[in-house]
């Protein structure tokens, strides 16, 4: 196996391994609060985590972003609607931080061919997250079976 795929697989692992307690969180209602964070949430590499740091780049509460949603807009039309942000300049925000996490939880540096690959791989994943064409855990991509848009399977 690659060092690619092996890579690959370990950040879909972390994705799939965080998707309980995001979901748990999520059903809960944790993480909605009525007044925003001082500095920016650590991204947890989970929907919820997602949906909470999107929320804040966008300066909203999470329960708002949550309705707007539910209503049908997907979080990049959202973006596009508020004002000074943009989808494009959020997924360039949660790339940024899923990165960093990545990073972090890595066991050793990232060489530089690698951090390309899960640059475009994390690029294209958080795109299709934040217009709901491409879901972030594996138990999501039931209704995507064929892979997502973008992505080799």
């Amino acid at each position: 196996m690659s060092l690619e795929r092996k890579l690959l697989a370990g950040i879909a692992a972390l994705l799939v391994a965080g998707g309980g307690a995001g979901a748990g969180l999520a059903a809960s209602g944790h993480g909605s609060s009525a007044k925003a964070p001082l500095h920016a949430p650590t991204l947890r590499l989970t929907h919820a985590g997602f949906v909470r740091v999107s929320a804040f780049y966008l300066g909203i509460d999470v329960a708002t972003l949550r309705h707007d949603m539910k209503s049908g807009q997907t979080i990049a039309e959202v973006a596009d609607a508020t004002s000074g942000r943009s989808a494009a300049e959020l997924t360039s925000y949660l790339v940024r931080a899923a990165t960093l996490r990545l990073t972090l939880l890595a066991h050793r540096p990232l060489s530089p061919a690698e951090r390309r690959s899960m640059h475009s791989w994390l690029t294209h994943r958080v795109t299709g997250f934040l217009t709901d064409t491409c879901p972030l855990s594996v138990s999501g991509m039931a209704k995507h079976l064929g892979g997502c848009h973008g992505m080799k399977m």
